[in-house]
């Protein structure tokens, strides 16, 4: 056999010999360096001999007790089921889970019968739509009052000097109607100022007379029948309002550092984190938030922030987050139809989307990514989801005009029973309880 050694050699030479030619056998055949398979063994074993860091050997790799090795990595071997392997020194972590999703499952749970007629609840949809709606001549005032607002600041800009304080960059649009989600009742159009330095509520004060003194000087030269317009400062932006119509100009400024920290004059940091968050997510919306019924159902669940309990707690960046969820299934372009996205919505929150441990939906516009239902505490998330869960109960049972507000004599009760063309609904109730020193369940 080729690994019997020379007759010629000393016999303990010879044994050095064979040893050195089975080791280098088995590192070319086998699968797994030596290493991995000692630590494997000792890891299946509890063995307390080695431990994750390095060891020190004679080579690179060397399991000898002498030398300069690299030892074992900390990251071969298995981690914990729970942990990740970017950080295993932090302790196990809580899972996340992805609640059950039936528009993904289609091919895995098809359809036992025929799918419902969504045509019927289309329409109650649309009609529900078009209450929210604002009404088009408050919205033309709105954008009119806006377009003077934008050239009057765009006249600033191109007329100031570099010597000149406040010295304001640009404007960006954003909000609701930047958007084309905004409703009823919302005649509030935002814009965020980007100054060259820090601003403070001198410079607010002091932009917002000279956009006042260009508006009022703007509708006397023009046949409005608006002429009055009010100015209002707070310490981190300054509205200007004329009629039914506003608008809010927010003060934002990109620092070089953000280890720097505002003036006693300045405008708060958080303030200015705000403004510059307004501004990615009117970005974000201008890239995804494409389709009409996307935006129909941003409407409608901010409806429903306005009306039901439970859904108050969501903030405008959150619905527009649920509502892209619902609408957009990942992997396609197009989105869902109206009313198979709203019912998608309803058993998304339904099926414990923001609950605790759940994936939930991430914040696009976060670095890192975060899940925008952890600002909600654990019994706002609650309710959200008790919530949801009696809304998909009444839906399932013909009750989409109460839940729409359609119907003037029946309304949605939280509180009590509902009569659903003689199905009694019972709604859910929250089981979270808040204690003094901690939460319990």
């Amino acid at each position: 056999m080729f690994l019997d050694p020379p007759a010629e050699l000393p016999t303990f030479t010879g044994q050095i010999l064979t040893l050195a030619l089975y080791y280098i056998f088995i590192c070319q055949r086998c699968p797994i360096t030596i290493q991995q398979w000692v630590y494997s063994t000792s890891e299946s074993l509890n063995s307390t001999h080695l431990k994750v860091g390095m060891h020190r050997g004679r080579g690179r790799g060397s399991l000898s007790p002498r030398g300069r090795g690299r030892g074992i990595r900390r990251d071969q071997g298995r981690s914990h089921p729970y942990q990740s392997s970017a950080s295993t020194r932090s302790g196990p972590q809580r899972p996340e889970y992805h609640p059950f999703d039936l528009w993904q499952a289609e091919e895995i749970f098809p359809q036992a019968a025929p799918p419902p007629d969504d045509e019927g609840m289309s329409k109650a949809l649309a009609a529900r739509h078009a209450e929210i709606k604002i009404d088009s001549a408050l919205q033309s005032q709105l954008m009119d009052h806006f377009t003077r607002v934008s050239t009057t600041l765009d006249n600033i800009i191109a007329l100031q000097s570099s010597d000149d304080s406040p010295f304001v960059d640009k404007v960006r649009p954003v909000g609701a109607h930047r958007m084309s989600t905004a409703i009823r009742g919302n005649m509030t159009y935002q814009v965020v100022i980007m100054f060259k330095a820090w601003p403070t509520e001198d410079d607010l004060t002091s932009i917002c007379n000279r956009v006042k003194e260009g508006l009022e000087k703007n509708y006397a030269e023009s046949s409005s029948k608006f002429t009055t317009v009010t100015a209002k400062v707070d310490k981190s932006s300054f509205s200007l309002s004329c009629g039914q119509s506003t608008v809010q100009c927010l003060a934002a400024y990109q620092p070089e550092s953000w280890l720097e920290r505002a003036k006693s004059d300045q405008v708060p940091l958080k303030d200015i984190e705000d403004s510059l968050k307004e501004i990615e997510r009117s970005r974000w919306c201008d890239e995804h938030i494409t389709h009409t019924s996307t935006r129909m159902v941003i409407r409608l669940l901010n409806d429903l922030r306005q009306r039901m309990n439970g859904f108050t707690h969501l903030t405008p960046w959150m619905a527009a987050l649920l509502a892209h969820k619902a609408a957009v299934l990942p992997g396609r372009r197009d989105a869902l139809q109206l009313a198979q996205a709203f019912r998608r919505l309803l058993h998304s929150l339904s099926a414990g989307l923001f609950l605790v441990d759940n994936i939930g939906v991430m914040d696009p516009c976060e670095k890192p990514s975060v899940n925008v239902h952890r600002a909600l505490g654990f019994s706002r998330q609650e309710e959200l989801c008790c919530a949801a869960q009696t809304l998909l109960r009444l839906l399932s049972h013909g009750a989409l005009r109460e839940i729409l507000a359609l119907n003037p004599e029946c309304s949605v009760d939280f509180e009590s029973t509902m009569n659903c063309g003689g199905i009694i609904v019972n709604p859910s109730i929250c089981v979270f309880e808040q204690t003094a020193d901690k939460a319990t369940t």
